[in-house]
């Protein structure tokens, strides 16, 4: 979040730094108009893009399946009080900020609203008179302009002040009121939108300004009742007024001309800035790694990259989710025949992965294409470290052990749905790593995390051993030798 909100204010800087240096001076209102509510937009927008181009897969130079021997674990550091709660401490602050600038902003409509509610009003073709029984300078509020009530009725309002309010409501200028307001309560804390708000109701004056002077009225007429306009009364902060402290500003505007070169010109440096601000303020740029079409397979086949730090999973470079991650891997190695899949190249980088995540991660891989390859042809090609489940090895032949207690067949191999069918149908006990499961839970039990299971069978019946390590039948993994059929 507070990345977002620094790249939002910067790109919010340059675009009003832009504003106030070519276009503010220029005489193109309307224009104006328009780009200052997009730099209010694009600045929102901008840091929620992300840019991203494609790159073709380069080939790695390393043979074999490279594993880390051990993943790397970061040591537990002690924070401080203030480092652990500065987060709350911040989202506290700025909730606060929140409430109280959206309070002002409600207060402010209710206010309006109960002006119009209460008083008089009088119906005309674009606009509604609001008559107020007390001294103001006439305002506009959408559809509304308030007016005093005796001035009103004896007309001693000049035209011209009249004109101006309803060329705010004819032109919809609280519209762009309502929108920075809104953007103001979210980004209370950004001291530019005090500069915006003044230029985007110092330029509603600069076009209410010219829609009267298109009336046929003098301009010099129009500048000297703009310095002799009261400044009393109070303006609401949603509403476009006839009274603005930058008279100076508005005269000398009046009788600036208007140049189609000049402004074309400086608009021809805006393109280059938005482009900075696109390239210097979005989210994030990522490269897409695509693999060719026709891929050059040689005796070691560079597969993928499998990039897994914490919970975060790149696939050839790109970020993939946990729940996509064998569609993506099968599309990768399904462009490749199986028997180019076994001369394969894999890098593997894991550090920080909770152990539940590598779990979720192991169960997924088990689903792809790659890993029915390597079972299918006998490869042991473990992707993970320990506590992960891995392809199992090529399936042995049960080994037949007589001894007092009975006869029990060994087998190193994870047993198929059917097989465990079978044996529920023959009333079978079952052991799940030395203890007791039910032919109930069997069902839960992911088949392909075991690693050997046996039947013993003796006077008591015939009882399933199920185990996902050797470690029932010794403390270590047994050797290929102990598990062949000859021993």
């Amino acid at each position: 979040m507070i990345i977002y909100i620094l790249k939002f204010s910067g790109c919010l800087l340059v675009l009003y730094a832009f504003y106030r240096l070519f276009l503010e001076s220029e005489k193109n209102h309307r224009f104006k108009r328009f780009y200052l509510l997009f730099a209010l937009v694009a600045s929102v927008i901008i840091p929620l893009i992300t840019i991203s181009y494609q790159v073709e897969a380069q080939p790695m130079q390393q043979t074999g399946i490279l594993i880390p021997e051990a993943t790397t674990k970061v040591a537990e550091v002690k924070t401080s009080f203030w480092k652990d709660q500065l987060p709350a401490i911040l989202w506290s602050v700025y909730s606060f900020g929140v409430v109280i600038f959206l309070f002002r902003f409600l207060g402010n409509i209710s206010r309006l609203k109960s002006l119009i509610q209460k008083h008089e009003k009088v119906d005309e073709y674009w606009n509604i008179k609001v008559l107020l029984p007390f001294p103001l300078t006439p305002y506009s509020y959408f559809k509304y302009i308030f007016v005093e009530k005796d001035a009103f009725e004896q007309n001693n309002i000049p035209k011209e002040i009249l004109k101006h309010e309803e060329a705010h409501v004819h032109q919809k200028h609280t519209l762009d009121l309502l929108i920075l307001e809104i953007l103001q309560v979210i980004f209370w804390f950004n001291p530019l939108f005090i500069f915006i708000k003044k230029s985007i109701r110092l330029n509603h004056e600069f076009l209410a300004d010219e829609a009267v002077l298109k009336q046929n009225i003098s301009a010099l007429s129009y500048s000297n009742l703009l310095l002799n306009s009261s400044f009393a009364g109070h303006q609401a902060t949603m509403t476009s007024s006839f009274k603005h402290s930058l008279i100076k500003k508005r005269i000398v505007m009046i009788s600036n001309s208007f140049s189609k070169k000049r402004v074309g010109l400086k608009l021809g440096f805006l393109v280059p800035v938005l482009c900075c601000c696109i390239y210097f303020f979005n989210n994030d740029i990522v490269a897409e790694t695509i693999q060719k079409e026709s891929p050059i397979v040689t005796e070691t086949l560079n597969a993928f990259t499998l990039k897994v730090h914490g919970e975060r999973i790149e696939l050839n470079g790109e970020q993939v989710a946990l729940e996509e991650f064998a569609s993506k891997l099968d599309k990768i190695t399904t462009q490749y025949p199986d028997k180019d899949l076994l001369k394969n190249n894999v890098r593997l980088d894991l550090k920080n992965v909770p152990e539940d995540f590598k779990k979720k991660l192991g169960k997924e891989y088990l689903k792809t294409q790659y890993y029915q390859v390597m079972k299918k042809n006998s490869r042991n090609t473990s992707l993970f470290p320990s506590g992960v489940p891995a392809p199992p090895t090529a399936p042995t032949p049960p080994m037949k052990i007589a001894g007092r207690s009975g006869t029990s067949y060994i087998t190193t191999d994870s047993p198929s749905k059917q097989q465990i069918k079978e044996w529920k149908n023959k009333g079978y006990t079952f052991s799940f790593d030395n203890n007791p499961i039910s032919k109930e839970k069997l069902d839960d039990i992911d088949l392909n995390v075991i690693s050997l299971y046996s039947k013993q069978v003796n006077e008591m019946g015939t009882k399933i051993y199920l185990n996902t390590v050797y470690t029932q039948y010794s403390k270590n993994p047994p050797s290929k030798s102990i598990l062949s059929d000859q021993n």
